[in-house]
């Protein structure tokens, strides 16, 4: 799409009736819905400054292209292989306008990137609604199951530009491989919602089933009742005029190939969005959303495999009516971003919330989504408070919790970083640099109707798997953003680092595990500096411990001990040490 086709659509918004709701907020809700979805060009001059960040990592630059525009980066690691990392993102060539969303993968962990052959717009193009084309689109998500399937979903846009009138279409796709290959289902099975819509007026036309806006994928990965079963929330506007939209939740059984034609109601209001949908290791379908309503932040949980949600607890406040003098970017919503630890179902929530700056909140619960801590502002945390937090997203894995956002100084300009808490979100370590140069957000000018903003998009994502956080973001440095970066972080090296120089100041460390590869017995030895309690357990590549090799009370000093893992498969494992004050993690292979 051409910038001038793209321009004359952002002049069209005028308010109506939808056929469906009645309301004006839920319009202006698909009305916003519409807008972010369509993509423009711009441009912008960088000046210098200087990160005021320490502790600079390697980043890497995802694609070499030096003139598209990158935004919205998802990225998943596979649970069977966590050498196995996918992104993808939301690509747009400025100069013909054509959006798509390229896939990249690892098979190292990160270290190197290939792209895939995987093209979105030709899977519009082979099967196009009639005299519409491409006008826009995002949300790229992905989910791995616990067999190393990988599931994708994004968004298109098509319009008749005489009609106005347009799809929503939100598509999915397989792959079996990794991210090398994609599978996409036949005729409408490949679609999970299509919603028309006439752009001049707003109102929702009778064709296709729904729009359905910022879709978020989840697979059951437990063994249980519900193994294997591909979740699907995000915001649905019924073209139905009898039925009610809001947050829905959709699944696809683990032996179909299409998904169930039923969807489950899970918000209180249709006036929501920005949801997050999770599966704990009992089998919980969790919930987060925005209610826009009373601009609250909540979550719902369903025991029974996503068929009925428990009302929801609200978490925290998010303002999102603010002056275009506080933007830092165009596309600014609450960005609410979820995540449960896979060994222990704490769930760790952050948004934003704009005021008289952009601030960004973090929540937890300790007890499976019962209860919920008082929001706290995350420049707080880290003892920055004069800072802006922006674009937050959160992991978790064993206690350490790991935020990835852009911290920014008052003048809209600072580094992509690494939040870091090592006691369940407690207390909370001083940022590490992702971004070896800062972005200054203050010189890319507000978009207007006339003149698009960037297209960093409005959320970046992060994955964990054992010792290693994978951050992706949209970054702005010298002019040449937005482009996605790759940031890994191997928190078990940095531990092992800091505890060799600072031994003394530790409450143990691990001097030695082997042999490794390991066919029978493997052998440890750690130093510990006082008598204390530690438990060694080994994991698997998502995470879980799949089996306990000890716990139970050490004495001081030099203590040496073997274990049997001949009941092990073949495959790489993770041998964790922990204590109440640290946690040692070293991969080891099964031969």
């Amino acid at each position: 799409m051409s910038k001038i086709l793209c321009i004359f659509l952002l002049t069209l918004f005028v308010f109506g009736a939808t056929n469906g709701w009645s309301q004006q907020q839920s319009l202006s809700l698909f009305q916003h819905a519409l807008r972010e979805k369509i993509r423009g060009q711009s441009s912008s001059v960088f000046s210098q400054k200087v990160p005021f960040l320490k502790n600079n990592t390697l980043d890497q630059k995802l694609s070499d292209s030096d003139t598209q525009e990158e935004g919205e980066p998802f990225i998943a690691v596979n649970p069977k292989d966590s050498n196995n990392v996918v992104v993808s993102y939301m690509n747009i060539d400025p100069a013909t306008g054509i959006l798509d969303f390229p896939i990249y993968y690892s098979q190292d962990g990160g270290g190197s990137w290939e792209k895939s052959n995987f093209i979105a717009s030709s899977i519009y193009n082979a099967d196009p609604i009639p005299n519409m084309i491409l006008a826009g689109g995002g949300d790229p998500v992905l989910a791995f199951d616990r067999e190393g399937k990988l599931y994708f979903s994004w968004i298109f846009l098509a319009l008749n530009f005489s009609t106005l009138d347009g799809r929503f279409l939100t598509y999915w796709a397989s792959s079996t491989d990794g991210g090398k290959s994609w599978e996409v289902s036949e005729g409408s099975n490949k679609l999970l919602a299509d919603g028309g819509f006439n752009f001049g007026t707003g109102a929702l036309l009778d064709e296709g089933n729904g729009v359905l806006d910022r879709q978020w994928l989840a697979v059951d990965q437990t063994g249980g009742a519900h193994d294997g079963v591909l979740y699907c929330s995000g915001l649905f506007f019924s073209n139905d005029s009898t039925e009610i939209g809001g947050i829905i939740l959709r699944k696809k059984l683990p032996d179909s190939d299409v998904f169930e034609p039923n969807q489950v109601v899970v918000s209180d209001t249709p006036n929501a969005q920005f949801g997050n949908v999770h599966v704990d290791r009992l089998g919980r379908v969790h919930i987060t959303y925005g209610d826009l309503d009373s601009f609250l932040v909540k979550h719902t949980v369903s025991e029974d495999g996503g068929t009925i949600f428990n009302q929801p607890t609200v978490i925290g406040n998010f303002n999102w009516l603010f002056e275009d003098t506080v933007r830092v970017n165009e596309l600014e919503n609450p960005a609410i971003n979820f995540a449960i630890d896979p060994i222990n179902d704490e769930l760790h929530l952050v948004w934003n919330a704009f005021d008289d700056k952009v601030n960004g909140f973090y929540s937890r619960s300790l007890d499976g989504g019962k209860t919920w801590s008082e929001a706290q502002n995350i420049a707080d945390l880290i003892k920055l408070p004069n800072h802006q937090i922006y674009f937050p997203n959160v992991v978790a894995q064993d206690g350490q919790v790991s935020i990835s956002a852009y911290v920014l100084d008052t003048e809209d300009a600072g580094n992509y970083a690494l939040l870091q808490s090592e006691d369940s979100g407690t207390n909370w370590e001083a940022p590490l640099s992702l971004s070896s140069q800062i972005t200054n957000f203050k010189d890319y000018p507000l978009g207007t109707q006339f003149n698009p903003s960037p297209l960093f998009g409005d959320y970046f994502t992060s994955a964990r798997s054992a010792c290693k956080t994978f951050s992706a973001w949209s970054d702005g440095r010298n002019g040449e953003g937005p482009k996605i970066y790759i940031g890994v972080v191997d928190h078990c090296e940095m531990v092992s680092q800091i505890s060799t120089l600072e031994a003394e100041e530790q409450d143990f460390y691990l001097k030695a595990a082997y042999p490794n590869p390991v066919e029978q017995t493997i052998n440890l030895e750690l130093e510990l500096m006082q008598t204390q309690a530690v438990s060694v357990s080994i994991m698997d590549a998502s995470g879980r411990v799949i089996q306990q090799l000890e716990s139970g009370q050490w004495s001081k000093g030099t203590a040496e001990r073997q274990y049997d893992l001949s009941n092990l498969a073949k495959g790489v494992y993770f041998l964790t040490v922990k204590s109440k004050q640290r946690i040692f993690t070293k991969s080891i292979e099964k031969l």
